[in-house]
């Protein structure tokens, strides 16, 4: 399935905010802060994935957002499999058969829904963002890295380097990505207040603020 980028004009095109990090920086958090101080809508990629493995394996669709209950064997499927490692197959074939299944499923979604500000916590590969910059426009994209360790500092730097015990795969592949921002958990709350209407000119920068413009 290949969308093709919408001819509206950039007065009515997505403007989209891709959040990026390592399990537990906070990107869930972000997105909150996002919805709730400028109106964001939430939305994930893995949504499309659950949806789609609770229909095809008649598991409740709660389970795979649940905490505890995700890694636990969900007795009643026929594959005597946890909700979490049916994602994790059911991606990998998707994927196989399409690179860009999820991000392409997530376009429609919010083609569907007239969404005008969305922001989207669980942004792991690059031609996710790909996806999206072909489809709304490249200064409609706005890539945002969570980092550790905490700093009160926001760059365009990668962070190379994960802390211990966060060693999932898919949570290095954005590693060395030319992010439009890096920024610390700390300085997340403070996000908002600095973003333009519009990403023409990606964050504005005072004399004095711990934001640095993208180069």
């Amino acid at each position: 399935m290949l969308i093709k980028r919408t001819q509206k004009s950039s007065a009515m095109t997505p403007h989209v905010i891709l959040i990026s990090g390592w399990r537990g920086v906070g990107k869930d958090t972000l997105g909150s802060v996002l919805a709730t101080r400028l109106g964001y809508q939430r939305y994930a990629f893995a949504d499309v994935l659950k949806a789609h493995c609770a229909l095809k394996f008649h598991v409740p669709r709660a389970l795979f957002d649940d905490r505890i209950r995700k890694d636990n064997v969900y007795a009643p499927c026929a594959r005597r499999a946890s909700p979490r490692d049916l994602c994790i197959a059911e991606a990998k074939r998707l994927r196989a058969q399409d690179d860009d299944y999820f991000a392409n499923a997530l376009v429609a979604q919010v083609l569907r829904d007239q969404a005008r500000r969305i922001v989207v916590t669980d942004w792991r590969y690059p031609n996710e963002a790909t996806c999206l910059e072909r489809a709304f426009g490249a200064k409609q994209v706005l890539k945002i890295r969570l980092r550790w360790p905490p700093s009160n500092t926001i760059t365009s730097k990668p962070m190379p380097i994960a802390p211990p015990g966060r060693e999932e795969t898919e949570e290095h592949r954005l590693d060395a990505y030319p992010f439009d921002l890096v920024l610390s958990p700390q300085a997340m709350h403070d996000l908002p207040d600095h973003l333009p209407v519009r990403f023409s000119d990606r964050v504005r920068t005072n004399a004095g603020d711990y934001f640095v413009r993208s180069k």
